[in-house]
């Protein structure tokens, strides 16, 4: 009888002071306002091209988008290193979610996050960039699991010899809950 009503006090002595779990989100938000050609960069190979282009009214929002366009077989890329802060003390769910307009019909983006020490993928996503219209959407991948707090984002887009396929990019964010 003593050992029941022992156990049962404990239980109301634990059960009293349990509190909620509260969950916590961080997000990185970068428009390519400011001084862009410091955070992204542009990569590629075979005839790609890449640019910062300031022009407010072609922008989701600010003044500044990035903008990639390849034109033979090959692949053109913007990115940028993120340092996921939370990762540092927990491995928290990660995803990005960013603003397209299609340049030429329905390009495919491939949305990569890289591992910078081994570019390898921690994650790979696809994309078909805004179909018939040229007006921005906005689009989402992941979750991701951030086991690690470095990584480069990249948004790429690939061609076939004699095929233009291009996309303009805004408004970028990366989240983690944990």
């Amino acid at each position: 009888m003593f050992a029941l009503l022992a156990a049962a006090l404990t239980a109301v002595l634990v059960l009293g002071n349990a509190s909620p779990a509260h969950a916590s989100i961080w997000q990185l938000s970068d428009g390519f306002e400011g001084s862009p050609v410091y955070r992204w960069s542009f990569d590629g190979e075979g005839d790609h091209y890449g640019s910062f282009s300031n022009h407010p009214e072609l922008a989701h929002s600010g003044n500044w988008y990035g903008y990639i366009d390849q034109f033979s077989t090959g692949w053109s890329s913007v990115g940028r290193s993120v340092h996921l802060t939370p990762a540092e003390v927990h491995q928290p769910s990660c995803a990005v979610k960013f603003w397209l307009a299609r340049v030429t019909a329905s390009p495919v983006v491939a949305i990569e996050v890289i591992d910078p020490a081994t570019w390898t993928y921690i994650a790979l996503y696809h994309v078909t960039g805004p179909g018939q219209s040229p007006d921005w959407q906005s689009f989402a991948v992941g979750p991701w699991r951030a086991t690690q707090t470095d990584v480069f984002l990249r948004f790429t887009v690939g061609s076939t010899a004699g095929t233009l396929v291009a996309t303009k990019i805004d408004d970028v964010v990366v989240s983690c809950s944990y």
